[in-house]
Protein backbone atom coordinates (compact mmCIF):
# COMPACT_ATOMS: atom_id res chain seq x y z
CA UNK A 1 0.00 0.00 0.00
CA UNK A 2 2.74 2.65 0.91
CA UNK A 3 4.31 1.74 -2.29
CA UNK A 4 1.06 2.25 -4.40
CA UNK A 5 0.82 5.84 -2.46
CA UNK A 6 4.43 6.63 -3.07
CA UNK A 7 3.83 5.98 -7.05
CA UNK A 8 1.29 8.16 -6.82
CA UNK A 9 2.18 11.23 -4.96
CA UNK A 10 5.17 11.29 -7.49
CA UNK A 11 2.83 11.20 -10.57
CA UNK A 12 0.35 13.64 -8.63
CA UNK A 13 2.09 16.07 -6.74
CA UNK A 14 5.81 15.76 -7.07
CA UNK A 15 5.83 17.52 -10.67
CA UNK A 16 3.30 19.92 -10.17
CA UNK A 17 4.79 21.06 -6.69
CA UNK A 18 8.13 21.83 -8.71
CA UNK A 19 5.94 23.60 -11.28
CA UNK A 20 4.37 25.98 -8.61
CA UNK A 21 8.14 27.12 -7.07
CA UNK A 22 8.93 28.22 -10.70
CA UNK A 23 5.70 29.83 -11.58
CA UNK A 24 4.76 31.93 -7.91
CA UNK A 25 7.32 32.61 -5.89
CA UNK A 26 4.84 33.71 -3.55
CA UNK A 27 3.66 30.68 -2.98
CA UNK A 28 7.77 29.15 -2.57
CA UNK A 29 7.54 28.20 1.38
CA UNK A 30 4.42 26.15 0.71
CA UNK A 31 5.37 24.38 -2.61
CA UNK A 32 9.08 23.60 -1.05
CA UNK A 33 7.18 21.91 1.92
CA UNK A 34 4.94 20.34 -0.92
CA UNK A 35 8.06 19.05 -2.53
CA UNK A 36 9.53 17.93 0.80
CA UNK A 37 6.72 15.40 0.91
CA UNK A 38 6.59 14.15 -2.36
CA UNK A 39 10.49 13.51 -2.29
CA UNK A 40 9.81 11.76 0.90
CA UNK A 41 6.88 9.93 -0.51
CA UNK A 42 9.07 9.27 -3.60
CA UNK A 43 11.92 7.74 -1.59
CA UNK A 44 9.96 5.98 0.26
CA UNK A 45 8.65 4.32 -2.55
CA UNK A 46 12.43 4.01 -4.12
CA UNK A 47 13.30 2.17 -0.38
CA UNK A 48 10.60 -0.23 -1.17
CA UNK A 49 11.13 -0.81 -4.49
CA UNK A 50 14.42 -1.56 -4.18
CA UNK A 51 13.70 -5.16 -4.75
CA UNK A 52 11.33 -5.28 -7.91
CA UNK A 53 7.90 -6.02 -7.70
CA UNK A 54 8.10 -9.30 -9.25
CA UNK A 55 4.56 -10.29 -8.67
CA UNK A 56 2.09 -9.79 -10.81
CA UNK A 57 -1.60 -9.22 -10.03
CA UNK A 58 -3.65 -11.98 -8.93
CA UNK A 59 -6.49 -13.20 -10.99
CA UNK A 60 -9.44 -15.31 -10.03
CA UNK A 61 -10.79 -17.73 -12.86
CA UNK A 62 -13.50 -20.20 -13.04
CA UNK A 63 -11.76 -23.03 -15.02
CA UNK A 64 -8.80 -23.68 -17.75
CA UNK A 65 -9.33 -25.84 -20.42
CA UNK A 66 -5.63 -27.22 -22.09
CA UNK A 67 -5.79 -28.16 -25.39
CA UNK A 68 -2.32 -29.18 -26.54
CA UNK A 69 -1.55 -30.01 -30.36
CA UNK A 70 -0.73 -31.35 -32.65
CA UNK A 71 -3.86 -33.29 -33.87
CA UNK A 72 -6.09 -33.02 -31.11
CA UNK A 73 -9.26 -30.96 -30.03
CA UNK A 74 -7.26 -27.24 -29.85
CA UNK A 75 -8.31 -26.06 -33.62
CA UNK A 76 -12.06 -27.27 -32.70
CA UNK A 77 -12.22 -25.81 -29.11
CA UNK A 78 -11.35 -22.65 -30.97
CA UNK A 79 -13.55 -22.39 -33.50
CA UNK A 80 -16.39 -23.70 -30.81
CA UNK A 81 -15.73 -20.69 -28.86
CA UNK A 82 -15.94 -18.29 -32.13
CA UNK A 83 -19.44 -19.90 -32.84
CA UNK A 84 -20.68 -18.96 -29.57
CA UNK A 85 -19.74 -15.22 -29.32
CA UNK A 86 -22.72 -13.04 -29.15
CA UNK A 87 -21.27 -9.56 -28.30
CA UNK A 88 -17.50 -9.07 -28.73
CA UNK A 89 -14.56 -11.06 -30.36
CA UNK A 90 -10.81 -9.30 -30.06
CA UNK A 91 -7.97 -11.44 -31.67
CA UNK A 92 -4.44 -10.62 -31.74
CA UNK A 93 -2.23 -13.04 -33.67
CA UNK A 94 1.38 -13.35 -34.83
CA UNK A 95 0.36 -15.05 -37.91
CA UNK A 96 -2.66 -16.60 -39.14
CA UNK A 97 -3.25 -18.26 -42.37
CA UNK A 98 -5.62 -21.18 -41.76
CA UNK A 99 -8.82 -20.80 -43.43
CA UNK A 100 -11.33 -22.19 -40.89
CA UNK A 101 -10.21 -19.47 -38.60
CA UNK A 102 -10.34 -16.28 -41.11
CA UNK A 103 -13.93 -17.97 -42.79
CA UNK A 104 -15.04 -17.94 -38.85
CA UNK A 105 -13.86 -14.72 -37.96
CA UNK A 106 -15.55 -13.44 -40.90
CA UNK A 107 -18.79 -14.93 -40.46
CA UNK A 108 -19.12 -13.67 -36.61
CA UNK A 109 -18.21 -10.17 -38.13
CA UNK A 110 -21.86 -10.63 -40.22
CA UNK A 111 -23.96 -11.44 -36.46
CA UNK A 112 -25.69 -7.78 -36.10
CA UNK A 113 -24.43 -6.58 -32.57
CA UNK A 114 -21.19 -8.23 -32.63
CA UNK A 115 -17.51 -6.84 -33.08
CA UNK A 116 -14.39 -8.91 -34.26
CA UNK A 117 -11.31 -7.20 -34.36
CA UNK A 118 -8.09 -8.53 -35.87
CA UNK A 119 -4.89 -7.25 -35.06
CA UNK A 120 -1.54 -8.45 -36.13
CA UNK A 121 2.17 -8.09 -36.73
CA UNK A 122 3.51 -5.95 -39.70
CA UNK A 123 4.83 -9.03 -41.21
CA UNK A 124 1.68 -9.84 -42.01
CA UNK A 125 1.06 -6.76 -43.90
CA UNK A 126 3.47 -8.08 -46.30
CA UNK A 127 2.51 -9.07 -50.14
CA UNK A 128 2.23 -12.31 -49.33
CA UNK A 129 0.14 -11.74 -46.83
CA UNK A 130 -1.60 -9.30 -46.91
CA UNK A 131 -4.80 -10.42 -49.40
CA UNK A 132 -5.89 -12.51 -45.96
CA UNK A 133 -6.60 -9.10 -43.88
CA UNK A 134 -7.89 -7.29 -46.60
CA UNK A 135 -10.58 -10.19 -46.90
CA UNK A 136 -11.13 -10.24 -43.53
CA UNK A 137 -11.47 -6.45 -43.53
CA UNK A 138 -14.22 -6.72 -46.83
CA UNK A 139 -15.76 -8.51 -44.82
CA UNK A 140 -16.28 -6.43 -41.55
CA UNK A 141 -13.68 -7.58 -39.22
CA UNK A 142 -11.91 -4.25 -38.05
CA UNK A 143 -8.21 -5.52 -39.05
CA UNK A 144 -5.09 -3.56 -37.74
CA UNK A 145 -1.44 -4.09 -37.96
CA UNK A 146 1.15 -3.23 -35.50
CA UNK A 147 4.38 -1.79 -35.65
CA UNK A 148 6.93 -2.81 -32.55
CA UNK A 149 10.08 -1.19 -32.96
CA UNK A 150 13.11 -3.60 -32.18
CA UNK A 151 10.64 -6.52 -31.86
CA UNK A 152 7.52 -8.00 -32.96
CA UNK A 153 3.96 -7.93 -32.35
CA UNK A 154 4.13 -11.90 -30.88
CA UNK A 155 0.76 -12.76 -28.82
CA UNK A 156 -1.59 -15.55 -30.06
CA UNK A 157 -4.49 -14.72 -27.87
CA UNK A 158 -8.36 -14.24 -28.17
CA UNK A 159 -11.23 -12.59 -26.20
CA UNK A 160 -14.64 -13.36 -26.65
CA UNK A 161 -16.87 -11.77 -25.36
CA UNK A 162 -16.77 -10.77 -21.80
CA UNK A 163 -14.97 -13.82 -19.84
CA UNK A 164 -13.55 -16.07 -22.29
CA UNK A 165 -9.78 -15.77 -22.96
CA UNK A 166 -8.10 -17.57 -25.22
CA UNK A 167 -4.13 -17.87 -24.92
CA UNK A 168 -0.51 -19.97 -25.27
CA UNK A 169 1.46 -20.54 -28.26
CA UNK A 170 -0.17 -21.65 -31.43
CA UNK A 171 -0.31 -19.62 -34.45
CA UNK A 172 -3.47 -19.97 -36.16
CA UNK A 173 -2.17 -21.77 -38.96
CA UNK A 174 -2.13 -25.46 -40.17
CA UNK A 175 1.59 -25.98 -39.44
CA UNK A 176 0.70 -25.61 -35.48
CA UNK A 177 -2.59 -27.27 -35.12
CA UNK A 178 -1.42 -30.55 -37.95
CA UNK A 179 2.18 -30.95 -37.02
CA UNK A 180 4.16 -28.64 -34.31
CA UNK A 181 3.83 -28.94 -30.05
CA UNK A 182 1.78 -26.41 -29.04
CA UNK A 183 -0.41 -25.28 -25.73
CA UNK A 184 -4.00 -23.51 -26.43
CA UNK A 185 -5.19 -22.28 -23.31
CA UNK A 186 -9.17 -21.68 -23.06
CA UNK A 187 -9.80 -19.87 -19.47
CA UNK A 188 -12.87 -18.57 -17.76
CA UNK A 189 -11.96 -15.37 -16.28
CA UNK A 190 -13.82 -11.85 -16.50
CA UNK A 191 -10.79 -9.70 -15.05
CA UNK A 192 -8.53 -11.25 -17.05
CA UNK A 193 -10.70 -11.12 -20.26
CA UNK A 194 -10.94 -7.57 -18.92
CA UNK A 195 -6.87 -7.06 -18.73
CA UNK A 196 -6.76 -8.56 -22.16
CA UNK A 197 -9.45 -6.20 -23.40
CA UNK A 198 -7.55 -3.03 -22.66
CA UNK A 199 -3.82 -4.21 -23.96
CA UNK A 200 -5.92 -4.76 -27.32
CA UNK A 201 -7.56 -1.18 -26.66
CA UNK A 202 -3.79 -0.01 -25.90
CA UNK A 203 -2.46 -1.75 -29.13
CA UNK A 204 -5.15 -0.44 -31.52
CA UNK A 205 -4.73 2.79 -30.32
CA UNK A 206 -0.96 3.02 -32.18
CA UNK A 207 -1.95 0.43 -34.96
CA UNK A 208 -2.22 0.45 -38.73
CA UNK A 209 -6.10 0.06 -40.45
CA UNK A 210 -6.37 -2.19 -43.32
CA UNK A 211 -8.31 -0.61 -45.59
CA UNK A 212 -9.38 -3.43 -48.41
CA UNK A 213 -9.29 -2.35 -52.01
CA UNK A 214 -12.20 -4.18 -54.42
CA UNK A 215 -14.91 -3.74 -56.65
CA UNK A 216 -16.93 -6.23 -55.07
CA UNK A 217 -20.46 -5.23 -53.42
CA UNK A 218 -20.00 -5.61 -49.09
CA UNK A 219 -23.46 -6.65 -49.60
CA UNK A 220 -23.02 -9.94 -51.38
CA UNK A 221 -19.69 -10.29 -49.53
CA UNK A 222 -21.62 -10.69 -46.21
CA UNK A 223 -24.22 -12.73 -48.60
CA UNK A 224 -21.83 -14.84 -48.70
CA UNK A 225 -20.06 -16.06 -45.60
CA UNK A 226 -24.05 -15.61 -44.20
CA UNK A 227 -24.80 -18.54 -46.60
CA UNK A 228 -21.84 -20.49 -45.46
CA UNK A 229 -21.14 -23.75 -43.05
CA UNK A 230 -19.48 -23.58 -40.36
CA UNK A 231 -16.10 -25.14 -40.34
CA UNK A 232 -15.51 -28.47 -38.62
CA UNK A 233 -12.03 -27.69 -37.72
CA UNK A 234 -11.31 -31.46 -39.00
CA UNK A 235 -7.49 -31.71 -38.59
CA UNK A 236 -6.29 -34.12 -41.56
CA UNK A 237 -2.73 -33.65 -39.35
CA UNK A 238 0.50 -35.69 -39.83
CA UNK A 239 -0.32 -38.96 -38.04
CA UNK A 240 3.28 -39.71 -38.47
CA UNK A 241 4.50 -37.44 -35.70
CA UNK A 242 3.52 -37.19 -32.64
CA UNK A 243 -0.53 -37.23 -31.10
CA UNK A 244 -1.23 -34.86 -28.50
CA UNK A 245 -3.52 -35.85 -25.52
CA UNK A 246 -7.02 -35.28 -25.69
CA UNK A 247 -7.81 -31.67 -24.05
CA UNK A 248 -8.58 -31.56 -19.93
CA UNK A 249 -10.44 -28.92 -17.90
CA UNK A 250 -9.52 -27.90 -14.15
CA UNK A 251 -11.06 -25.89 -11.81
CA UNK A 252 -9.71 -23.14 -10.14
CA UNK A 253 -8.64 -24.18 -6.21
CA UNK A 254 -11.26 -22.57 -3.37
CA UNK A 255 -9.18 -19.74 -2.07
CA UNK A 256 -7.05 -21.06 1.36
CA UNK A 257 -7.11 -24.15 0.07
CA UNK A 258 -4.04 -25.16 -1.09
CA UNK A 259 -0.67 -23.24 0.70
CA UNK A 260 1.63 -23.88 -2.35
CA UNK A 261 -0.68 -21.58 -4.38
CA UNK A 262 0.80 -18.52 -2.79
CA UNK A 263 -0.48 -16.18 -4.78
CA UNK A 264 -4.42 -17.10 -6.16
CA UNK A 265 -5.63 -18.98 -8.68
CA UNK A 266 -3.43 -17.18 -11.54
CA UNK A 267 -0.82 -14.72 -12.48
CA UNK A 268 -0.61 -12.95 -16.06
CA UNK A 269 1.78 -9.81 -17.52
CA UNK A 270 2.57 -8.63 -20.45
CA UNK A 271 6.18 -8.56 -21.31
CA UNK A 272 6.24 -4.42 -20.77
CA UNK A 273 5.04 -5.10 -17.43
CA UNK A 274 7.82 -5.06 -14.95
CA UNK A 275 9.24 -8.10 -12.85
CA UNK A 276 8.61 -10.43 -15.63
CA UNK A 277 12.01 -12.18 -15.98
CA UNK A 278 12.49 -11.54 -12.08
CA UNK A 279 9.43 -13.76 -11.48
CA UNK A 280 10.54 -16.42 -13.70
CA UNK A 281 14.05 -16.65 -12.58
CA UNK A 282 12.58 -16.97 -8.73
CA UNK A 283 10.08 -19.47 -9.86
CA UNK A 284 13.20 -21.47 -11.22
CA UNK A 285 15.49 -21.14 -8.02
CA UNK A 286 12.79 -21.93 -5.71
CA UNK A 287 12.11 -25.35 -6.76
CA UNK A 288 13.42 -28.47 -4.44
CA UNK A 289 12.78 -31.19 -6.21
CA UNK A 290 12.40 -30.88 -9.82
CA UNK A 291 12.33 -28.59 -13.29
CA UNK A 292 10.96 -29.43 -16.58
CA UNK A 293 11.09 -27.14 -19.71
CA UNK A 294 9.78 -26.91 -23.37
CA UNK A 295 11.14 -24.38 -24.70
CA UNK A 296 11.25 -23.03 -28.75
CA UNK A 297 14.33 -21.06 -28.27
CA UNK A 298 16.00 -19.69 -25.33
CA UNK A 299 18.74 -17.30 -24.46
CA UNK A 300 18.14 -15.11 -21.98
CA UNK A 301 21.08 -15.28 -19.53
CA UNK A 302 19.54 -14.39 -16.42
CA UNK A 303 17.26 -17.43 -17.06
CA UNK A 304 20.11 -19.70 -18.49
CA UNK A 305 21.94 -19.06 -15.57
CA UNK A 306 18.80 -20.03 -12.89
CA UNK A 307 18.56 -23.12 -14.76
CA UNK A 308 22.32 -23.99 -14.62
CA UNK A 309 22.58 -23.10 -11.15
CA UNK A 310 19.46 -25.68 -10.33
CA UNK A 311 21.61 -27.92 -12.44
CA UNK A 312 23.99 -28.24 -10.21
CA UNK A 313 21.96 -28.86 -7.57
CA UNK A 314 22.05 -32.64 -6.67
CA UNK A 315 18.30 -32.31 -4.63
CA UNK A 316 16.98 -31.10 -8.31
CA UNK A 317 16.40 -32.84 -11.34
CA UNK A 318 16.46 -30.37 -14.56
CA UNK A 319 15.15 -31.37 -17.42
CA UNK A 320 15.03 -28.99 -20.98
CA UNK A 321 13.51 -29.89 -24.16
CA UNK A 322 14.52 -27.72 -26.74
CA UNK A 323 13.21 -27.62 -30.48
CA UNK A 324 15.90 -28.37 -33.49
CA UNK A 325 16.44 -24.66 -33.94
CA UNK A 326 18.31 -23.96 -30.65
CA UNK A 327 21.64 -26.07 -32.45
CA UNK A 328 21.78 -23.04 -34.75
CA UNK A 329 25.08 -21.38 -34.45
CA UNK A 330 23.92 -18.77 -32.05
CA UNK A 331 22.05 -20.75 -29.42
CA UNK A 332 24.48 -23.93 -29.45
CA UNK A 333 26.00 -22.21 -26.05
CA UNK A 334 23.27 -22.09 -23.83
CA UNK A 335 22.93 -25.82 -24.94
CA UNK A 336 26.33 -26.80 -23.72
CA UNK A 337 25.70 -24.43 -20.83
CA UNK A 338 22.98 -26.38 -19.73
CA UNK A 339 24.47 -30.15 -20.39
CA UNK A 340 27.83 -29.24 -18.28
CA UNK A 341 25.83 -28.34 -15.41
CA UNK A 342 24.39 -31.77 -15.33
CA UNK A 343 21.18 -30.58 -16.94
CA UNK A 344 19.41 -33.58 -19.13
CA UNK A 345 19.33 -31.53 -22.19
CA UNK A 346 17.39 -33.19 -25.12
CA UNK A 347 16.35 -32.04 -29.12
CA UNK A 348 13.34 -32.40 -31.26
CA UNK A 349 11.81 -31.62 -34.04
CA UNK A 350 12.64 -33.13 -37.89
CA UNK A 351 11.24 -32.26 -40.77
CA UNK A 352 7.89 -29.94 -40.94
CA UNK A 353 7.58 -30.58 -37.16
CA UNK A 354 8.50 -28.37 -34.27
CA UNK A 355 8.66 -28.19 -30.73
CA UNK A 356 6.73 -24.52 -29.97
CA UNK A 357 6.28 -24.68 -26.38
CA UNK A 358 7.09 -22.03 -23.70
CA UNK A 359 6.97 -24.07 -20.53
CA UNK A 360 8.55 -24.20 -17.26
CA UNK A 361 6.63 -26.86 -15.12
CA UNK A 362 8.86 -26.49 -11.39
CA UNK A 363 8.04 -29.04 -9.06
CA UNK A 364 4.74 -29.99 -8.74
CA UNK A 365 3.15 -26.88 -8.50
CA UNK A 366 3.73 -24.64 -10.83
CA UNK A 367 3.02 -24.38 -14.70
CA UNK A 368 4.40 -21.35 -16.81
CA UNK A 369 3.34 -20.84 -20.51
CA UNK A 370 2.24 -17.85 -22.91
CA UNK A 371 3.44 -16.49 -26.30
CA UNK A 372 7.18 -15.70 -25.45
CA UNK A 373 10.20 -17.43 -26.09
CA UNK A 374 12.82 -16.92 -23.37
CA UNK A 375 15.28 -14.92 -25.31
CA UNK A 376 16.51 -10.86 -24.71
CA UNK A 377 14.29 -10.00 -28.41
CA UNK A 378 10.83 -11.96 -26.76
CA UNK A 379 11.09 -10.71 -23.38
CA UNK A 380 13.05 -7.41 -24.40
CA UNK A 381 11.48 -5.79 -27.17
CA UNK A 382 8.25 -7.85 -28.18
CA UNK A 383 4.90 -8.01 -26.96
CA UNK A 384 3.85 -11.30 -25.49
CA UNK A 385 2.38 -12.59 -22.67
CA UNK A 386 2.93 -15.17 -19.67
CA UNK A 387 0.73 -16.86 -17.64
CA UNK A 388 1.50 -18.69 -14.41
CA UNK A 389 -1.06 -21.09 -12.93
CA UNK A 390 -0.96 -22.62 -9.31
CA UNK A 391 -2.20 -25.96 -9.84
CA UNK A 392 -0.79 -29.33 -8.96
CA UNK A 393 -3.03 -31.31 -11.34
CA UNK A 394 -2.36 -28.60 -14.26
CA UNK A 395 1.68 -29.62 -13.38
CA UNK A 396 1.21 -33.45 -13.80
CA UNK A 397 -1.05 -33.00 -16.48
CA UNK A 398 1.75 -30.85 -18.77
CA UNK A 399 4.89 -32.75 -17.13
CA UNK A 400 3.22 -35.76 -18.93
CA UNK A 401 2.79 -34.73 -22.11
CA UNK A 402 6.18 -33.50 -21.86
CA UNK A 403 7.42 -36.82 -21.23
CA UNK A 404 5.84 -37.90 -24.43
CA UNK A 405 7.56 -35.46 -26.07
CA UNK A 406 11.16 -36.77 -24.31
CA UNK A 407 10.59 -40.21 -25.45
CA UNK A 408 10.61 -38.97 -29.40
CA UNK A 409 13.65 -36.53 -28.78
CA UNK A 410 17.35 -37.31 -29.11
CA UNK A 411 20.15 -36.53 -26.47
CA UNK A 412 21.75 -33.88 -26.85
CA UNK A 413 25.86 -34.53 -25.99
CA UNK A 414 27.70 -31.88 -26.39
CA UNK A 415 31.17 -32.70 -27.85
CA UNK A 416 34.52 -32.51 -26.03
CA UNK A 417 37.14 -30.49 -27.12
CA UNK A 418 40.49 -31.57 -27.61
CA UNK A 419 44.19 -30.19 -27.79
CA UNK A 420 45.65 -30.42 -31.73
CA UNK A 421 45.45 -28.42 -34.58
CA UNK A 422 43.26 -28.66 -37.47
CA UNK A 423 44.51 -27.77 -40.75
CA UNK A 424 42.34 -25.61 -42.70
CA UNK A 425 42.36 -25.77 -46.91
CA UNK A 426 40.55 -23.15 -49.00
CA UNK A 427 40.85 -22.59 -53.01
CA UNK A 428 39.64 -20.20 -55.37
CA UNK A 429 39.26 -22.12 -58.60
CA UNK A 430 37.99 -25.20 -59.27
CA UNK A 431 40.06 -28.47 -62.03
CA UNK A 432 36.66 -29.17 -63.85
CA UNK A 433 36.00 -32.84 -62.59
CA UNK A 434 37.20 -35.33 -60.38
CA UNK A 435 37.24 -35.65 -56.61
CA UNK A 436 38.86 -33.01 -54.36
CA UNK A 437 41.30 -34.16 -51.73
CA UNK A 438 43.75 -31.39 -51.51
CA UNK A 439 42.53 -27.90 -51.73
CA UNK A 440 45.67 -26.10 -50.73
CA UNK A 441 47.51 -27.55 -54.13
CA UNK A 442 44.86 -25.45 -55.95
CA UNK A 443 45.87 -22.67 -57.89
CA UNK A 444 44.56 -19.36 -56.89
CA UNK A 445 44.71 -17.00 -59.67
CA UNK A 446 44.05 -12.81 -59.14
CA UNK A 447 41.69 -11.58 -61.09
CA UNK A 448 40.34 -8.22 -61.74
CA UNK A 449 36.98 -6.54 -60.29
CA UNK A 450 33.93 -6.84 -62.54
CA UNK A 451 30.53 -5.74 -62.85
CA UNK A 452 27.35 -7.95 -64.06
CA UNK A 453 23.55 -8.29 -64.09
CA UNK A 454 21.11 -10.64 -62.06
CA UNK A 455 18.16 -11.45 -62.13
CA UNK A 456 16.55 -12.82 -59.62
CA UNK A 457 12.85 -14.53 -59.48
CA UNK A 458 10.85 -16.62 -57.27
CA UNK A 459 9.22 -19.67 -58.73
CA UNK A 460 5.41 -21.59 -57.55
CA UNK A 461 6.37 -24.92 -55.69
CA UNK A 462 5.57 -26.74 -58.69
CA UNK A 463 7.78 -24.79 -61.04
CA UNK A 464 10.82 -25.15 -58.26
CA UNK A 465 11.66 -28.67 -59.03
CA UNK A 466 11.71 -28.71 -62.73
CA UNK A 467 13.88 -25.56 -63.21
CA UNK A 468 16.41 -27.38 -60.53
CA UNK A 469 16.38 -30.05 -62.23
CA UNK A 470 17.65 -28.53 -65.67
CA UNK A 471 19.99 -27.01 -63.89
CA UNK A 472 21.80 -30.17 -62.74
CA UNK A 473 21.20 -31.83 -66.03
CA UNK A 474 22.57 -28.83 -68.36
CA UNK A 475 25.69 -28.49 -65.82
CA UNK A 476 29.29 -29.68 -67.33
CA UNK A 477 31.92 -28.78 -64.91
CA UNK A 478 30.80 -27.82 -60.94
CA UNK A 479 27.78 -28.81 -59.32
CA UNK A 480 27.98 -26.67 -55.54
CA UNK A 481 24.89 -27.63 -53.80
CA UNK A 482 24.30 -25.79 -50.30
CA UNK A 483 21.23 -27.49 -48.02
CA UNK A 484 20.01 -27.45 -44.57
CA UNK A 485 18.64 -31.41 -45.04
CA UNK A 486 16.97 -33.84 -47.11
CA UNK A 487 13.61 -34.38 -45.80
CA UNK A 488 12.62 -38.22 -45.05
CA UNK A 489 11.44 -39.81 -48.39
CA UNK A 490 8.05 -40.25 -47.00
CA UNK A 491 7.32 -37.11 -46.89
CA UNK A 492 9.64 -35.82 -49.56
CA UNK A 493 8.23 -38.78 -52.07
CA UNK A 494 9.07 -38.86 -55.83
CA UNK A 495 10.56 -35.49 -56.05
CA UNK A 496 13.40 -36.42 -53.92
CA UNK A 497 13.91 -39.59 -56.26
CA UNK A 498 14.04 -37.36 -59.07
CA UNK A 499 16.77 -34.85 -57.39
CA UNK A 500 18.98 -37.71 -56.35
CA UNK A 501 18.45 -39.56 -59.75
CA UNK A 502 19.83 -36.29 -61.50
CA UNK A 503 23.06 -35.83 -59.42
CA UNK A 504 24.08 -39.35 -59.95
CA UNK A 505 23.61 -38.81 -63.70
CA UNK A 506 25.98 -36.08 -63.21
CA UNK A 507 28.36 -37.56 -61.36
CA UNK A 508 28.64 -40.46 -63.76
CA UNK A 509 28.74 -37.78 -66.77
CA UNK A 510 31.79 -36.34 -65.08
CA UNK A 511 30.64 -33.44 -63.60
CA UNK A 512 32.34 -32.71 -60.03
CA UNK A 513 29.52 -32.63 -57.82
CA UNK A 514 30.30 -30.71 -53.79
CA UNK A 515 26.45 -31.07 -51.67
CA UNK A 516 27.32 -29.69 -48.22
CA UNK A 517 24.40 -30.78 -45.82
CA UNK A 518 23.38 -30.18 -42.34
CA UNK A 519 21.07 -33.28 -41.07
CA UNK A 520 19.45 -32.58 -38.01
CA UNK A 521 19.58 -34.91 -35.50
CA UNK A 522 16.05 -36.94 -35.91
CA UNK A 523 16.37 -40.17 -36.48
CA UNK A 524 13.10 -40.96 -36.89
CA UNK A 525 12.73 -39.09 -39.90
CA UNK A 526 15.00 -41.22 -42.08
CA UNK A 527 17.08 -38.65 -42.96
CA UNK A 528 20.25 -40.38 -42.96
CA UNK A 529 19.04 -43.02 -45.53
CA UNK A 530 17.48 -40.41 -48.09
CA UNK A 531 21.28 -40.46 -50.14
CA UNK A 532 22.32 -43.63 -49.42
CA UNK A 533 26.47 -44.19 -49.12
CA UNK A 534 28.30 -45.12 -52.71
CA UNK A 535 29.63 -48.57 -53.11
CA UNK A 536 31.93 -50.26 -50.13
CA UNK A 537 30.48 -46.94 -47.75
CA UNK A 538 32.24 -44.33 -49.81
CA UNK A 539 31.53 -41.32 -52.07
CA UNK A 540 31.58 -42.04 -55.95
CA UNK A 541 34.15 -40.64 -57.79
CA UNK A 542 33.99 -37.10 -59.09
CA UNK A 543 31.76 -36.21 -56.01
CA UNK A 544 32.60 -34.97 -52.32
CA UNK A 545 30.11 -34.61 -49.63
CA UNK A 546 30.95 -32.34 -46.38
CA UNK A 547 29.06 -30.84 -43.37
CA UNK A 548 27.73 -27.44 -43.02
CA UNK A 549 28.21 -27.36 -39.64
CA UNK A 550 31.78 -27.41 -38.25
CA UNK A 551 31.48 -30.10 -35.03
CA UNK A 552 33.21 -33.15 -34.60
CA UNK A 553 31.72 -36.32 -36.47
CA UNK A 554 32.05 -38.41 -33.65
CA UNK A 555 29.20 -36.23 -31.47
CA UNK A 556 26.80 -34.96 -33.86
CA UNK A 557 24.41 -36.77 -36.13
CA UNK A 558 25.71 -35.59 -39.50
CA UNK A 559 25.88 -37.76 -42.15
CA UNK A 560 28.35 -37.70 -45.42
CA UNK A 561 26.53 -39.33 -48.59
CA UNK A 562 25.84 -38.94 -51.80
CA UNK A 563 24.15 -41.00 -54.48
CA UNK A 564 24.82 -45.09 -55.14
CA UNK A 565 25.12 -46.93 -58.02
CA UNK A 566 27.98 -44.69 -59.43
Amino acid sequence: MLRRYAATALRRYGATAWAEETVDHKKQAHCGCFARVAWLACMAGLLLCAAPDIHAESIAFQEAQIAFSPNSDALGLILGSLQRARKQVDVAMAFLSHDDLINALCMVAQRPGVTVRFITDDEMAKPAQRPILERMAMAGVETHVVTVKSGKMHLKMMVVDDDLVVSGTANWTRQAFEANIEDSVFLRSASLAKKYREQMDRLIAEATPIVPYSDEDPRQIAKRYRSMRWPTGTSVGSRKGLTAPRSRTFQAPRRGISATAGLGDMDAWFTFEPGVVEALAESIRSATNRIDVGMYIMNYPELVQALVEQAQNEQVRVRALFDIQMREGGLMGTLHDLARAGCEVKIYGGDRHSLHLKTLVVDNRQVWTGSANWTKGALGANIEDILCFHSPDMATYYRSFLDQIASQSLLFDPPVASAGEVAAEGCGLLPPTGPRTNFTALARPPFEAFEFEAQARYLPDEQYLPALLDVIRNADQNLLMLMYTFPAPETAGECQTGLVQELVRAVQRGVYVYLGLYTPPAARTGSDRCIPPGRNGCAPPGSMCGSAFPAAPSTTNLWWRIAEKC
